[in-house]
């Protein structure tokens, strides 16, 4: 809404917009969950696999560099992984998520 010379409201407008996009960041996951965001010591990765995957885990500065060597994770259904990140310095990192198709990189703050 916005106000007027006259001191009057207009009508309220509202949109809907869905966008579709043709490309599955990660085929045959549901859903991906990165918590908690900022983190401290550890960070807790949760997806909800319909098949049976194995994902490469690695986690990069904001530089783009690899600070930590990829780890493999076999997840099927609903799958919890914990990451180290106690030994990180404080700052913007990556975790990147990737199957043998498509990646996908969430963005974290550790504290």
């Amino acid at each position: 809404r916005f106000h007027d010379e006259a001191e009057g409201w207009s009508v309220p407008i509202t949109t809907t917009v869905t966008v579709y996009v043709g490309i599955e960041e990660l085929p045959g996951v549901n859903s991906l969950l990165v918590f908690p965001n900022p983190v401290q010591d550890q960070l807790t990765l949760r997806l909800d696999a319909q098949t049976a995957s194995t994902y490469e885990v690695s986690i990069m500065d904001a530089a783009g560099r690899m600070i930590a060597a990829p780890a493999n994770w076999s997840a099927h259904g609903l799958a919890h992984r914990n990451c180290d990140t106690a030994g990180l310095a404080a700052g913007l990192y990556t975790i990147r998520i990737s199957s043998a198709d498509q990646a996908v990189n969430i963005p974290f703050i550790k504290q």
